[in-house]
């Protein structure tokens, strides 16, 4: 205790030790889910507590020093909106055990006015990636590859992409308590509907009741694949030129 005490401020912060058991990261976890968080989020927190826990090696304490140590390491390895999410978790679980001496700053970065060309995807990459998409004959592929592209969205939310969805020309995206309106192009929701017209519907009661165009989990069954069902992307719905005539 003497010796605490003549210890600086900044020295006692650097100098005080805590021991982060698994336990723990459980229990923050839990009050994560009781505050409604997203699975994905949670998740993403158990993934990287865990990752600052491997850091800390076998005896497991973890300090403002350390902290440092990690945040130089992350920094080694990883870009730097990785470096800031994972230094946001860590900094929330330390907040929440009440360890505020072991938080450490986020890396700052200057918002880009605008998106760098670089990053951009061009028309001859974009058909490049479809083509791939038909090499590995699957429309399935090919369509979800096209409703990113051509939307914008994330591969998280492919499962918004329903029959109601295409019908309405737009989907209702909800994800992390927020909630957004994707407006669907005409020629893809053609695209679509005609992917939809060559699978079997599963009844309401079955097993499997999802109908997102890009969930694995959707309700409906897959055709098989065949060589014309990969028309050109600009050609119509994939798979017309193998739908049989509409006998009335």
């Amino acid at each position: 205790m003497e010796k605490n005490r003549e210890l600086s401020g900044r020295d006692q912060i650097f100098s005080k030790e805590y021991v982060l058991e698994p336990i723990y990261i459980e229990e923050f976890c839990q009050e994560l889910i009781e505050e409604e968080r997203s699975r994905a989020t949670i998740e993403k927190y158990r993934r990287d507590l865990n990752h600052l826990l491997h850091f800390l090696g076998e005896d497991r304490t973890i300090s403002k020093r350390k902290m440092l140590s990690y945040k130089e390491e992350l920094i080694k390895r990883y870009a730097v909106s990785s470096v800031n999410s994972m230094l946001a978790a860590a900094n929330s679980f330390l907040k929440n055990r009440g360890w505020y001496e072991c938080t450490v700053k986020s890396l700052k970065v200057q918002q880009e006015p605008f998106r760098c060309r670089e990053r951009e995807l061009s028309r001859k990459e974009y058909m490049r990636l479809l083509q791939a998409t038909r090499k590995r004959k699957s429309s399935r592929l090919c369509l979800v590859m096209e409703t990113l592209c051509s939307t914008g969205i994330r591969v998280s939310e492919l499962a918004f992409i329903t029959v109601e969805a295409v019908r309405k020309r737009k989907a209702i995206v909800r994800l992390k308590g927020k909630t957004r309106t994707v407006l669907l192009p005409k020629a893809l929701c053609l695209k679509l509907k005609g992917y939809a017209a060559f699978q079997t519907l599963v009844p309401r009661g079955g097993r499997r009741r999802g109908r997102g165009y890009g969930s694995a989990g959707n309700g409906c069954t897959k055709a098989p694949d065949t060589g014309s069902a990969h028309p050109d992307p600009h050609s119509g719905p994939p798979g017309r030129r193998d739908q049989p005539p509409d006998r009335g």
